[in-house]
């Protein structure tokens, strides 16, 4: 996740911000848990070009499983985790955080004092290994907020299966009209 959309040296990020101006910002992130985890990838864009977006970001998810990050993203992916791992530390709540890791995932003990030697031993063919199980494009859950009469065309012919529209539902009022009335 991180070296495709990681930040601004991510692949997403350079594509679709630095190459077509599709986006302000994209990125993605891994949300681990102990049996199952999910990837999301998150950005916003015009409707008017969401559907070159799609085609880009399946391209990239396509590249990451197909071919092998260079050299340069390799590096700049791992120094970017290690070099996160002091402030992760820095608070009792982040120490917290950590202690409870060690305990959700069952980590051996002395895990976080070698967490930077083994990300640092990741290989370019640990990432596309990696990227070929879990970044399944065919197993991809798109979810929209856009106007659908402008997107929905866009996305026509694009290996994303059915688009189904869901309207949007109307808030809830948590306010109540009766100052000072109480609540039932």
């Amino acid at each position: 996740a991180e070296i495709l959309g990681g930040g601004s040296a991510s692949r997403l990020f350079k594509n679709l911000r630095e190459k077509h101006a599709y986006t302000y910002g994209i990125y993605s992130s891994a949300d681990t848990r102990r049996h199952a985890g999910a990837t999301m990838i998150a950005g916003s864009t015009k409707a008017e070009v969401t559907g070159d977006a799609m085609k880009e970001l399946l391209a990239e998810l396509k590249g990451i499983r197909e071919t092998a990050v260079t050299p340069s993203e390799l590096n700049d992916a791992k120094n970017g985790i290690v070099l996160s791992l002091p402030a992760q530390f820095a608070t009792a709540a982040g120490i917290a955080s950590k202690v409870a890791d060690e305990i959700n995932f069952d980590l051996p003990e002395g895990y976080w004092n070698r967490h930077a030697a083994e990300v640092q031993a990741i290989t370019a063919a640990d990432v596309q290994r990696v990227a070929k199980r879990y970044f399944d494009p065919s197993q991809l859950t798109v979810v929209m907020v856009c106007d659908p009469k402008v997107v929905k065309p866009l996305l026509e012919g694009l290996p994303i299966g059915p688009v189904e529209v869901q309207a949007a539902q109307a808030p809830v009022n948590t306010t109540s009209s009766d100052k000072g009335a109480p609540r039932k």
